[in-house]
């Protein structure tokens, strides 16, 4: 009883701590918006609609929820990682770990506790959602009766198993120590496409008689997409056999036709989808207790994040010259001092990386140079997400505060030394095409900075470009600079300006912290 008290308390106290931080009401307000365009009016362009073909059901309890359940399992573990992840990490790096370790708290009881507080925060963007769902209801009207348990029921059975993996990943993430800071962020970004994938393959999987997937493809698909295939689009193909389809699409891809409709005013899940969906739950947990014999190891390594003698890159001595002509300008010294402390602490392999990406910026065929330049960007991810919340991390934020002038003088150095840096990685592509580029690195460093200030954490300007550059290398016009450089430096200058006026904004009047 005492283990469950302990373990209830640390809970409790994990889940208060993140919902007074202001990331967590933007997090929600963003899930609530996210979840209203998950129900677009009949009609509509517009939307992340999930459909089976071009057919969709009628706005009842069950079709909502199921609705929400396969964007939020597809979204929310990816958006929820970087949301609950870094509380391990803290404490390792703090070293409260070992104040916690004194105590009765075993070090599974510590691990679990911190999987269910994030397990909480996920409850409760859950909530939003069906707060959201249950008033789409209203507002869309096409199906009068509101039962509420068969709304409720596709989020729990389907997105919840889907963001305990993504919980246990965080935990682990936070105990590998590479793992902790923008290397782990950019690789979970491939880890979440690694699932959707197999989610995909999941849902086509069958035999050659044409079955529904079996047992072991539905719990390899953590967001849940073979649901459509297993139950929907049978019931689909038995009242519309003119719409039956073995194409699904979940997000915004053409205009709802209110034609195209059927009937789904309840969901019975089958034994296959309760035992793939627990098996995922206990994956969860058991993922989370094999970690346990790691724990010792990884908080026996912290990260000397503020130290900078113990940093690899410290005999750097040849960025002095380099960086001298910068003393010359008004404000220069403190430029030169961010540069340094942005450089100096990158390992030998951070150097090889960067060597690289400008070698491949300047031979590469077009594809490659691409690839290049936006390999380059992500270097500079460590300093440029960092910059603003550096302070708090190093406890010198109040020190900082205590100069009348010197936050904002600080604030435009960083700015400074993270475009200069971002240029300085650009150089090939900047010689080709010097607005259009310029521009791309204003808006990451000023976004990466604005967003650093909104939410009080590095994650979100780390996953905003990572989503942008796999976007770009997709064929989304998001960098654009060389093949249309005019749309470029408007769209990308705006953006950096807009950011930039956020980040200069006096922190005290708005509650930013």
């Amino acid at each position: 009883m005492d283990a469950l008290h302990r373990l209830s308390a640390m809970v409790v106290a994990d889940l208060r701590r993140r919902t007074r931080e202001p990331r967590f009401w933007w997090l929600c307000a963003m899930l609530v918006v996210g979840a209203w365009f998950c129900l677009p009016a009949a009609g509509d362009h517009a939307g992340m609609r999930v459909t089976v073909g071009d057919a969709r059901a009628f706005y009842s309890s069950a079709w909502i929820g199921m609705t929400l359940a396969l964007g939020g399992s597809m979204l929310i573990t990816l958006v929820g990682f970087y949301a609950v992840r870094g509380s391990i990490a803290h404490d390792i790096d703090s070293r409260s770990i070992e104040l916690l370790m004194a105590t009765p708290m075993t070090r599974a009881g510590y691990l679990l506790a911190r999987f269910l507080g994030m397990l909480a925060v996920f409850g409760l963007f859950l909530v939003a959602m069906t707060l959201t769902g249950a008033v789409g209801q209203y507002v869309r009207g096409e199906v009068g009766e509101f039962r509420p348990f068969e709304l409720v029921q596709p989020l729990l059975l389907i997105t919840l198993p889907a963001l305990a993996i993504a919980a246990a990943f965080a935990v682990w993430f936070d105990l590998v120590r590479g793992l902790r800071s923008t290397l782990g962020n950019v690789l979970y970004f491939f880890v979440w496409l690694g699932l959707l994938v197999a989610g995909a393959l999941a849902g086509e999987a069958s035999d050659p008689n044409g079955a529904a997937p079996g047992f072991a493809a539905v719990t390899i698909d953590v967001p849940g997409l073979s649901v459509l295939r297993t139950d929907i689009q049978p019931v689909l193909a038995e009242q519309r056999p003119d719409l039956a389809s073995d194409q699904f699409t979940i997000g915004g891809n053409g205009t709802d036709d209110p034609r195209a409709r059927f009937t789904w005013d309840t969901w019975s899940p089958s034994a296959l989808w309760w035992s793939s969906r627990l098996a995922l739950l206990a994956l969860a947990f058991g993922a989370v207790l094999a970690a346990t014999p790691w724990l010792d190891a990884a908080a026996a390594r912290p990260r000397q994040r503020h130290d900078a003698t113990t940093q690899p890159g410290f005999r750097l001595h040849a960025l002095d010259p380099l960086l001298r002509p910068l003393h010359a300008l008004p404000g220069g010294r403190l430029v030169a001092a961010e540069l340094r402390l942005a450089l100096r602490p990158r390992g030998a392999w951070w150097w090889i990386f960067a060597l690289g990406a400008l070698v491949a910026q300047a031979a590469a065929p077009p594809e490659g140079r691409l690839v290049a330049w936006l390999l380059a960007l992500g270097l500079t991810l460590p300093y440029v997400a960092h910059a603003m919340v550096r302070d708090r991390e190093a406890g010198t934020q109040d020190l900082i505060a205590a100069g009348i002038d010197i936050p904002f003088h600080l604030v435009i150095a960083r700015l400074g030394a993270g475009l200069l840096l971002g240029l300085a990685m650009s150089t090939p592509s900047l010689l080709r095409a010097p607005l259009a580029v310029s521009a791309c690195v204003a808006s990451v460093v000023a976004i990466g900075f604005a967003l650093a200030r909104l939410t009080g954490n590095a994650r979100s300007g780390e996953l905003l470009f990572v989503l942008s550059a796999y976007l770009a290398l997709n064929g989304v016009a998001v960098f654009q600079a060389s093949s249309a450089p005019t749309s470029t430096v408007i769209g990308h200058g705006m953006a950096a300006l807009l950011a930039v006026i956020v980040v200069l904004l006096p922190a005290g009047r708005f509650g930013f912290r």
